[in-house]
This record gives structure tokens, sequence and C-alpha cells, in this order.
């Protein structure tokens, strides 16, 4: 097996450039195209919950226990609206509402709760493939939230800041997909070279015997396999010679 090194790999690289870009080029177009056609964009809608506790105000002046206590409250309030009573709620407005056909199940796949840093502020955010469940999933969890939370929690309050955001597309990242499928077929090109190359213990020419060995090289022979050339008659070229040999023997036992 052929040991490797950087020039060698260079120079294994640079003879087989041809197929290494190859490679690279079907490896970007596959999937590319399966990120355009074959998989079903994302999209991904959210909106902002404003959690208080009952103590949070003292004075008109937000006290820093206050807001550390509105912000465990934060994930406390999470687990409960990520609880499937809630999520069954959202399903049946949504369905109503949207004609959809969503099961608390599906919505828990859908939503994520987030908590910016230093914040009492409760994100849900939701991923579908349609524009409008997106959107429809948020403004639902955040105009329920309230009142469940009400009867489930004695403690605290929680508010909608405002209407979900828009629906924007979350995936799939077709540029990065791409990228990622021409790295994927360069490397396997570059794999399978390197593992014939290795593998490889034939010598080619005199290049392979000085990487190889000490050796000198004295002379070379050419290789010429007569059998296999013709001329453009389609005959051979040793059949030329037989014959033309065969005419000179017949001429001289002629005299």
């Amino acid at each position: 097996m052929n040991e490797i090194s950087l020039a060698a790999l260079l120079r294994l690289c640079w003879r087989n450039l041809k197929w290494l870009v190859l490679g690279l080029v079907i490896g970007a177009v596959v999937l590319f195209s399966v990120s355009t056609f074959a998989i079903k964009p994302t999209y991904q809608s959210s909106a902002d919950l404003f959690v208080t506790s009952l103590t949070e105000f003292e004075g008109g002046n937000i006290t820093s226990a206050a807001l550390a206590a509105s912000q465990a409250l934060t994930y406390s309030y999470a687990e409960v609206l990520n609880n499937n009573v809630v999520l069954e709620a959202v399903a049946d407005d949504v369905n109503e509402t949207h004609g959809t056909s969503l099961t608390a199940g599906k919505i828990k796949g859908m939503i994520t709760f987030t908590i910016p840093e230093d914040t009492n502020i409760l994100r849900v955010t939701c991923v579908s493939t349609s524009r409008v469940t997106a959107e429809a999933v948020c403004n639902s969890l955040g105009n329920l939230a309230p009142d469940k939370l009400k009867e489930t929690c004695e403690v605290g309050a929680c508010n909608l800041v405002g209407p979900a955001t828009k629906a924007t597309q979350a995936g799939p990242n077709t540029t990065l997909n791409t990228i990622l499928g021409a790295m994927i077929g360069l490397i396997i090109v570059l794999a399978v070279v390197v593992i014939r190359w290795m593998t490889d213990t034939t010598v080619k020419g005199k290049e392979d015997l000085a990487e190889r060995t000490t050796i000198p090289v004295l002379a070379e022979i050419p290789a010429f396999d007569s059998d296999r050339r013709a001329d453009k008659n389609g005959k051979k070229h040793v059949g030329k010679v037989k014959m033309v040999r065969s005419s000179a023997l017949e001429q001289k036992e002629g005299k």
C-alpha cells in the first residue's frame, strides 16, 4: 500500500481534478434539487407573552426581587402552556377557525417556548408547513394563555404583547444544503481517488519508480501491441509484415 504525503496528495488531486470538480457539481446539484423540489418548505411565526407577579410593583417601582420572581414564574408558565389540556383548547380553536385538523400532539411538535435573557417575556414560536397555521397557533395560544393560566395558577398574570409575527420561511436552507452537497460530493470522490491510489501497486512509469525506490532508471522500453494496431483499411500491421515477408520469399524462390 502506498504512503501518501501532502505533496503526493496535491499531485493526485491535480491529476484527478476533473473528477473532483464533477463530484462537487453533482453533489451540489443533487442536494439543491432535493431542497427545492423534494422537501416541503416550513414557515415560522412567534408571539410574546408578558409575565408579571402580583407583588411586582412596590410604590410604582420594579424591585430586583420582584423581577426575579416574575422571571422564575415565566418558566412555570411555559410548562403549563405546553400541557396537553391547554394545547387541546388551542387545537379546537384553530380547527374551528381555519378548518385544520390539528391535535394537541401535533401542536406540541410544532411549538417551542423561549425566554429572552434577563427578561420576563415568554416567547412562543410555531413552525408549520402552512403560513396561516403557524400564525394561527401563536395567536390562539397567546389569546387563551391568560385565562388558562388564571385557572391553573393562583399567582401572577400573563398578557399577549401583540399579534403573532408574520410567518416567514424557516426551511429548508437551500444555500446551505447546496454547499453541503458540494462538499459531500467532493469528499466522496476524493476518498475513492485516494483509496484507489493507495491500493494500486502497479508501476506506470519512471516517475513511480523514482517515488518508490532509489534504483536509477537506465532505460525505458515502449509498449507496442502489434496485434491490436490496425491501418485505415482495418487490417492489422502484423498481417502486413507477414504478407510482405511471404511475397519476398516467393520471389526469391521463383528466381
